[in-house]
């Protein structure tokens, strides 16, 4: 069962990043993020099901988009359009 649940969790993390980011997932260049990741994992969780930090994303968020524009304008990709969210206000 434990086998099945890594499959699962590096498949999805995979298919995460290749289709929805089109970012290598940062393990790639440092193998150490694998034992990070499950920590951000669990924020995640926390933060979906019971709104843990929900303020600090709103406050972040700004900068990590730009900073993912950046890193797509910069190695040629398109800007998407993501339905639901905005991702520039002057669009």
């Amino acid at each position: 069962m434990l086998v099945a649940v890594q499959i699962f969790g590096w498949g999805t993390q995979f298919v995460g990043h290749g289709i929805f980011e089109r970012r290598a997932p940062a393990v790639l260049t440092n193998i150490f993020f694998m034992f990070i990741a499950p920590f951000f994992w669990t924020f995640e969780v926390l933060n979906k099901l019971f709104g843990y930090k929900d303020t600090e994303i709103l406050e972040y968020e700004p900068t990590i988009e730009a900073d993912i524009a950046f890193y797509r304008q910069k190695r040629g990709f398109k800007q998407r359009r993501i339905p639901g969210k905005v991702l520039n206000k002057n669009e």
